[in-house]
């Protein structure tokens, strides 16, 4: 604080204004640093044999084929918009760890949200057809939560 007020001794500058600017420059830095690492670490979702995988910020969750019970495309519910890949366990609860990003358990449907379907370039169909070949029977066609 004092060398705001050296510097609006020196060249008029008003010290509140000062702060002011130093903390929204400061401010928008930090913002842009959590830009930069979603745009250096984009979600990315996989699926094999085995199961499926979701991958952000250098985080793996894999959820296998063998711990589930059905998997679909559903409409996210209200207020949320667009399309969900949701899979229900054999056994409720799934543990998955806590992070920012997906998956997550969503208690209110007894099932895992995998991802959102708008987080990607590819279209729904696509992801439709990756995930019906790997998951075999567990894959279901109705696009209604259970």
């Amino acid at each position: 604080m004092l060398s705001l007020t050296v510097l609006s001794v020196i060249y008029g500058w008003n010290p509140v204004i000062g702060m002011m600017s130093l903390l929204f420059f400061f401010f928008l830095f930090l913002g842009g640093l959590s830009v930069l690492s979603y745009a250096y670490n984009p979600l990315e979702f996989r699926v094999d044999d085995g199961a499926m995988e979701v991958r952000a910020k250098g985080r793996t969750t894999r959820i296998l084929w063998t711990q589930l019970e059905e998997v679909r495309i559903v409409p996210a519910p209200a207020p949320a918009k667009g399309e969900w890949l949701m899979a229900w366990p054999k056994q409720a609860p799934i543990q998955l760890p806590k992070r920012v990003y997906q998956p997550e358990w969503k208690a209110e449907h007894a099932g895992v949200k995998v991802c959102e379907l708008d987080t990607f370039k590819v279209g729904s169909e696509v992801f439709r057809a990756a995930v019906q070949r790997s998951a075999g029977t567990l894959w279901n066609e109705s696009t209604s939560m259970r």
